[in-house]
């Protein structure tokens, strides 16, 4: 098995283009995405991490396997309306599904755990609708299960705490 690279974003902006296909697939009636082209997303991920730095916010991290990008995780002071007094989120967690189940995720989650730890916050939020397991063998526990889906398409979504 080849080994799992994780490098900021800046670091790897030859893969701003697939974070971008990615947000879309993943977050595409998310309110930052409802009414952008793929065109724009990528382009929104190309600024991000030409723009990038080490005490940016948000700051993502790309995971890539041979050369080739396999996900994504962001570390964002917000990620829902309803709960802005709640920082930082763990957010935009994808995993392509070509690469699923090979400890990706999990490498992603730590990597953003312990940049939120250096800069000395001592606990991460996140919403979730379906990845509840992946985030309690992270240590999360569940706030609610039943908090509004900013995209609209879900009746609700689980919001969840950690501490670091």
């Amino acid at each position: 098995m080849s080994e799992v690279i994780i490098q900021p974003l800046h670091m790897t902006q030859h893969f701003a283009d697939a974070c971008g296909s990615w947000s879309m697939d993943a977050w595409r009636t998310y309110p930052i995405n409802a009414n952008n082209t793929l065109a724009q997303t990528q382009n929104r991920y190309r600024e991000k991490a030409g723009a990038q730095h080490d005490n940016s916010f948000p700051f993502t991290w790309v995971a890539s396997i041979d050369g080739k990008a396999a996900g994504m995780a962001s570390l964002m002071p917000e990620e829902h309306d309803d709960f802005p007094e709640l920082t930082p989120w763990l957010g935009i967690m994808y995993v392509a599904e070509e690469f699923r189940h090979r400890g990706i995720a999990t490498s992603l989650i730590n990597t953003v755990h312990d940049r939120a730890k250096q800069l000395g916050h001592k606990e991460i939020f996140l919403s979730t609708p379906d990845a509840m397991t992946l985030y309690k063998k992270s240590g999360y526990r569940t706030i609610s299960n039943g908090i509004n889906d900013p995209s609209g398409k879900l009746d609700s979504i689980c919001l969840m705490r950690r501490d670091l």
